[in-house]
């Protein structure tokens, strides 16, 4: 072990780990139960239903690794089965994944450098998510991470010559970690191949042929271990399986954005896309110090020295990279295994131990301080905001809704796999139906209503379900029912008029402010639309961009568009909102701002009214739209609304030439 620089006492220095400890435990139980389980964790605890046997059995079917199931059916016989109590099994392997890093960067540069890895760890947003989460993420990258200690000690007690008899100790306690990794999640194998090729190299350097052979040995020993896994995941399957169809080949920069990305802002898309450039700054100062630190010492004396080892660095770095290599090679020659968000965790120990590193082996205190300072800063930020983020689904005010107002006859689900988590917070749920199904049945089912549950922005056409989704919502009229998150639940009632009672003899054809394939399109772009709304009354309605458009469809006998609108606050006494609509009949909508407004509206500052618009005569899809001064609710100082708002949209009407 080397020590950089200087050292608290020894009872300082453990009530600071002790701390900091405490410090990780509250951030990682802090909300764990607030949102519901997603579709993945609600497939955990179906894994980790029924006896042991049973549950090894399961996992053999679905040709998933047992370990974590089995801890967490032990865990839940043990605890019980709340959201919380499930997924802080996590949060203990997450702790324990914590203690294994402080461990690491220990041995790697003593005690101050281990008390930086385990501050940075403690408030890092994407092992606190995973810590949070029902799933096998947090037990791998904990029992990857011991491994990697194991190792070490293994490679730096082969090199004292007092202590090299006692190598073989931690050659077992490094095969046994492997093992259990293995067994945790199958993506382990390309940390343990990288652990792997460190050690052979550096054992071959020093001619150390014991250590080779023991090497060899534990390599053996897991796949050995690993082997009656096998045969049984074979005797109960007809074949080990294909590649998921949601793994794709990534991105090239998916192989090293992740220091941006996931290090500093955990699980938050929409921050990873605008600052993840920016944010690379701080890693490549961390990787920058480390790799200046090693290059100019290539000498692997493991005397005493006051700085970090620079073997200890390469292990880092390596153990940093050569996994995301791994993954890459195997993705290209093989088939994909690699999904960044998650395989993240896996390589975040290595980097916060480099971090720590670089800031322990910094002379000027000052330097190191800031460094320290502005890394864990941002990190903590990044889980400030991951926490005030929505991030799943709200399967229990799903539940909650179903329970108030229903059960429906018949419910769908888009995507298909929703129905996992809807069954789990239900204890229950029919089998969804298919449109087989809802043929057979349609007669029986007049009157009654099908529930139509979908993903916020689901691309039905790019799924190839726009025809069945177009089918149901023409089975009578759909309506919206109000939900918190990213989940998009309508209720058609079978055989409805299509029209609302007071519109009936108006139009022809009426809409809310939501997509209907083949009939209405436009509401679902992000870039033109903000997300659905309700008011009090529980009617919907979307706030537009400034510039925005709809397609319509089916509109030949259309003569009029009406659209049932408001305005944005009037927040200066100048404003003038220069409305402006356009319709053309036909073409693309690349087109329709070319041609002359068929309205204009300059001052019309607030209110609901309706904009009856003549649209031109003929076939074709019928293209709407408006430009407008759009306002800033933040910036004009009413609201923290902070979108660009055009027109509120409540609904559309279409009055033909004989409704």
């Amino acid at each position: 072990m080397q020590e950089g620089g200087e050292s608290p006492s020894g009872f300082k220095y453990g009530v600071a780990v002790v701390a900091l400890l405490l410090l990780a435990l509250s951030l990682r139980l802090y909300g764990i139960a607030t949102e519901s389980f997603w579709t993945d964790e609600a497939l955990t605890v179906d894994r980790s239903n029924g006896t042991v046997a049973e549950v090894i059995r399961t996992n053999a079917r679905q040709m998933l690794p047992p370990l974590y199931n089995v801890g967490l059916r032990l865990w839940r016989d043990a605890l019980g089965d709340s959201d919380a109590r499930i997924r802080a099994f996590s949060t203990l392997w997450s702790l324990i994944g914590l203690v294994g890093l402080f461990l690491l960067a220990r041995e790697l540069a003593g005690r101050r450098a281990a008390l930086i890895a385990l501050i940075l760890a403690a408030v890092n947003p994407l092992d606190i998510y995973f810590a949070q989460e029902a799933r096998n993420y947090a037990q791998t990258a904990a029992v990857c991470t011991l491994s990697s200690w194991c190792l070490w000690r293994w490679v730096t007690v082969s090199a004292e010559p007092r202590d090299g008899s006692r190598w073989w100790g931690w050659a077992l306690a490094y095969t046994a970690c492997a093992a259990a990794a293995l067994l945790t999640h199958y993506l382990a194998a390309l940390i343990l191949a990288a652990q792997g090729l460190f050690a052979l190299a550096v054992f071959v350097s020093r001619r150390q042929w014991t250590r080779v052979a023991g090497s060899a040995a534990s390599t053996l020993t897991v796949i050995v271990s690993f082997l009656p896994w096998l045969f049984y995941v074979r005797s109960v399957r007809l074949s080990f399986g294909d590649t998921p169809d949601w793994m794709k080949l990534p991105p090239a920069s998916d192989y090293f954005s992740f220091l941006g990305r996931e290090f500093f802002w955990g699980y938050v898309w929409k921050v990873h896309d605008r600052w993840w450039w920016p944010t690379m700054i701080l890693p490549a100062f961390v990787l920058g110090i480390c790799l200046w630190r090693l290059w100019p010492r290539r000498s692997t004396d493991f005397a005493a020295l006051r700085e970090p080892q620079p073997l200890g660095i390469a292990y880092g770095v390596w153990l940093l990279a050569a996994p995301v290599l791994l993954a890459a090679l195997a993705s290209l020659l093989y088939r994909p295994i690699y999904y960044r968000p998650r395989f993240s965790l896996l390589v975040l120990p290595p980097f916060l131990a480099l971090a720590a590193i670089a800031f322990a082996s910094l002379r000027h205190r000052v330097a190191a301080g800031l460094g320290m300072a502005a890394l864990g800063a941002m990190m903590l930020a990044g889980t400030a905001v991951q926490q005030q983020t929505i991030q799943k689904m709200d399967w229990r005010g799903f539940a909650r809704v179903w329970r108030e107002q229903g059960p429906p006859a018949q419910v769908v689900f888009f995507p298909w796999y929703f129905e996992k988590p809807a069954g789990y917070y239900l204890k229950g749920l029919p089998a969804p139906a298919t449109r087989e199904s809802l043929e057979k049945t349609l007669a029986p089912l007049r009157g009654q209503e099908i529930w139509i549950c979908a993903e916020k922005g689901y691309d039905f056409k790019r799924i190839g379900e726009a025809d069945f989704y177009q089918w149901l919502t023409a089975l009578g009229r759909p309506r919206s029912i109000p939900m918190a998150t990213e989940l998009h639940l309508q209720a058609v009632k079978v055989g409805d008029e299509s029209v609302p009672e007071p519109y009936r003899g108006r139009f022809g054809q009426w809409y809310e402010p939501m997509d209907r394939p083949g009939r209405i399109e436009g509401f679902g772009d992000g870039a033109r639309f903000n997300a659905l709304e309700f008011d009090q009354n529980q009617a919907a309605f979307r706030w537009s961009l400034p510039r925005a458009w709809l397609r319509i469809d089916g509109s030949d006998r259309a003569t009029t568009v009406v659209l049932n609108i408001a305005m944005p606050s009037a927040v200066a006494p100048n404003y003038r909102p220069d409305l402006k609509f356009y319709a053309i009949r036909g073409g693309e909508a690349s087109a329709l701002f070319d041609s002359p407004p068929v309205a204009q509206i300059a001052n019309q500052r607030a209110g609901t009214f309706e904009a009856a618009l003549r649209v031109p005569q003929g076939s074709g899809p019928l293209w709407i739209g408006w430009t407008l001064n759009g306002i800033n609710p933040k910036r004009a100082g009413v609201s923290l609304d902070d979108r660009e708002l055009g027109l509120k949209v409540n609904w559309v009407g279409l009055e033909n030439d004989h409704n």
